[in-house]
């Protein structure tokens, strides 16, 4: 898949933010990696987007409706929460405010160390990586984020990256369901856990696919009852 543009727009709120140092991101407590290996087939995630994003157009967020709809996905139950927030860093702090035990992946792409250590500083306990756009930089990035007790998920689309993302030491490895990417299942790293991007309508049914293959699967959760949509999607 290409993700010229959304890089370009990443760049773009990189060149805004302000960086941060590993000294200002205290390690995260709540296990991501557990929750995604809970046993259950293909586990599923909910994405809030408020960024434009490889998950589309931004979607209608503010700092008091993404509190309380963390909130009601921890109450839920949900295993972990993803948000897309761009330079919208107020987004990810007051969900973390609110989330109680409920994991929180960061769904942007990530481009820079410094911004694995201000992902922490907000309250993430996971990030999200594109291989191909990092390349030399991904083993660094990995392991900033394991130095603050953060999943590392990289997205991959071709087996080097796979064998890149395994060098570099990724707790979890991505797929873009949109593509042909079956062939790369069976190359999933031992120790390392595999998630699928799902991105527009979907249904139980069709995760049925991934089951056996996949830990968990990322889905857009839309702004409208989001909870409801998740449930409809992760139970059926």
């Amino acid at each position: 898949m290409a993700y010229d543009e959304v890089l370009l727009e990443r760049r773009a709120q990189i060149a805004r933010a302000a960086r941060v140092s590993e000294k200002d991101a205290t390690p995260s407590i709540r296990n991501l990696a557990q929750t995604l290996t809970s046993g259950r087939a293909a586990v599923v995630v909910p994405v809030l987007n408020a960024a434009f994003s490889l998950w589309g157009a931004t979607e209608s967020w503010d700092a008091e409706s993404v509190a309380k709809v963390t909130a009601e996905f921890d109450d839920a139950e949900a295993p972990a929460q993803a948000l897309c927030i761009g330079d919208r860093h107020d987004l990810l702090a007051q969900a973390s405010r609110a989330a109680g035990s409920l994991p929180l992946l960061r769904a942007d792409l990530l481009l820079e160390e410094h911004e694995v250590f201000a992902s922490r500083a907000l309250g993430a306990d996971g990030v999200l990586f594109l291989a191909s756009a990092l390349g030399a930089q991904l083993s660094r990035c990995v392991r900033a984020a394991r130095a603050t007790h953060m999943l590392p998920v990289v997205l991959v689309t071709s087996p080097e990256e796979c064998s890149a993302a395994q060098s570099a030491g990724a707790g979890a490895v991505a797929f873009d369901l949109r593509a042909d990417v079956a062939s790369l299942f069976p190359l999933i790293p031992a120790r390392a856990l595999g998630v699928g991007l799902l991105f527009g309508e979907s249904s139980r049914a069709e995760l049925a696919r991934y089951e056996g293959k996949l830990d968990a699967v990322l889905a857009v959760a839309g702004a409208v009852d989001p909870v409801a949509a998740w449930r409809r999607l992760a139970e059926g």
